[in-house]
This record gives C-alpha cells, structure tokens and sequence, in this order.
C-alpha cells in the first residue's frame, strides 16, 4: 500500500485498503479467467497466434472479457471514491444523531430502497443494516440512494421554504 500521510484520516485509509484488495482481487480473477480461456482455446484446436488476435480484438472493442474487467475496476473506483466523500460527510457531522435515507425516486428504485426511504436512524444503526451502496440492498452497489442529516433542512414551522419562491 502506498505511504499516506501520518494525519490521514483513518476512513480514506480503511477505503484505500479495500479498494487495492478489491483491485488486486479482480487482477487475479482476470489471470484465472484468462488462463481458462486460453486452455479451452488450446483444447478447441486453436493456435497461440489465433488466439492472440482474438483476445486483442475483445480488448479493443471491449468485448466481454476486457469490458466486463473494465465496468468492474470502475464499479471498484467509484465505490472507493464514494466511501472517502461519505467519510469526510459524517467526519464533518459526527454531532448529528440522527440519518435519513434518502431514495432516488424513479422507476429504478428497489423495494429495499422505497422502505429505508425517509427513515431516521443513527449511523451506527445504517452501518449494521446497510449504507447505501454498500451492496445490503437489491440494488447492491449500483444503489443512488444517499443519507442526510435527519431535519437538516431550514424550513420554517409555517412548512413554506422560502428558498424555493
């Protein structure tokens, strides 16, 4: 792992840790998965160079192969970005007691999501169940869902937010 900073908060250094782990854990799955095509290849009758020109044109088209590689290591980045900016998010609210679920109300949202939606819960609570996109939801990691401080809008009692007129 690379040298961070002795004041680097402890949340980027949890979610650098995952993410090389969970990098170095797709490297070796493409390796594997690599070495059994190749094989079959081999098996099937195919030549070294046969096979080096198909597994060239799946990397420049993005074929399965290197797409399917390609989407996971972006799936992984975004992931590990996310984890740092929710981190810095409740370092910088560590007062607030209480996290609303807030769900992406389209047609995409999953039957986990709709019954989090507008749910108050302390952090320590969201963490045992689930953050969003923490992969404890239908949707898993592809969640758009978000927590917020609960009653963190300035509206007033009269319920009319003037910051919209």
């Amino acid at each position: 792992m690379p040298v961070l900073p002795e004041d680097t908060p402890q949340h980027i250094k949890d979610a650098m840790t995952l993410a090389l782990s969970n990098m170095a854990l797709e490297a070796e799955k493409m390796q594997l998965t690599l070495q059994q095509i190749i094989q079959q290849a081999r098996v099937g009758g195919m030549d070294l160079a046969e096979i080096e020109r198909m597994l060239l044109e799946d990397l420049r088209t993005g074929g399965q192969l290197f797409g399917d590689f390609r989407k996971n290591f972006k799936s992984q980045m975004r992931y590990s970005v996310e984890e740092v900016a929710r981190g810095e998010i409740f370092e910088k609210h560590k007062d607030v007691k209480f996290w609303e679920w807030v769900a992406v109300k389209d047609g995409k949202l999953c039957p986990d999501c709709a019954d989090r939606n507008g749910r108050p819960m302390t952090l320590d609570e969201w963490r045992r169940i689930g953050l969003p996109g923490a992969g404890r939801t239908i949707c898993q990691r592809a969640c758009r869902c978000a927590l917020t401080p609960a009653g963190s809008l300035d509206i007033p009692e009269d319920g009319i937010d003037r910051g919209k007129q």
